[in-house]
């Protein structure tokens, strides 16, 4: 509705399809779901059963969950289950919690927004599986994630520089 009211429009951080908008300033997140692959096969070996969490339905996030599969394709992991966590922490611990005590068969998590590390860690830590020796690979560098890498909860978590997406557009 701006463009055709001839107000310019670049977009940052997630493109949305057939937008119209002039630019996108952001992250490759096809691009990243596939590293973020990349890292967790490094992790965890070429087989098991993961579950992921995620704000479905949000286009970055649903490009990056594309490029897990891809990037895990001719592997022996297999999709379980996915938590949606709206991007809210709480949010996430919840999801993350039902998750984990609905698939216990589970040794791989990805959690591809900010929210999803914090959740993930804190339903491990809820849920006393700290030692049950998981695969976890997030997104983002929120001070609580870092914490859960620290402890060896969340294997490693991926940063996208976005500070630096605004100064770009």
């Amino acid at each position: 509705k701006a463009m055709a009211a001839g107000v310019p429009v670049i977009l940052l951080y997630s493109d949305m399809p057939d937008s119209g908008a002039l630019a996108y300033v952001g992250l490759d997140n096809f691009q990243c779901g596939v590293d973020t692959a990349t890292e967790f096969l490094k992790r965890g070996g070429n087989s098991g059963k993961f579950g992921i969490v995620m704000n479905a339905g949000a286009a970055n996030t649903e490009d990056k969950k594309a490029g897990v599969l891809k990037g895990l394709e001719g592997t022996d992991w297999e999709l379980v289950v996915q938590a949606e966590d709206r991007a809210d922490t709480q949010t996430s611990i919840e999801a993350s919690k039902a998750m984990l005590s609905a698939h216990p068969e589970i040794t791989g998590i990805f959690g591809l927004d900010a929210a999803a590390g914090s959740g993930i860690g804190n339903a491990i830590e809820e849920l006393g599986l700290e030692d049950k020796g998981m695969t976890i690979v997030v997104h983002d560098r929120q001070d609580i994630t870092l914490e859960y890498v620290q402890k060896g909860i969340i294997g490693a978590t991926l940063e996208a520089k976005t500070a630096f997406i605004p100064y770009l557009a």
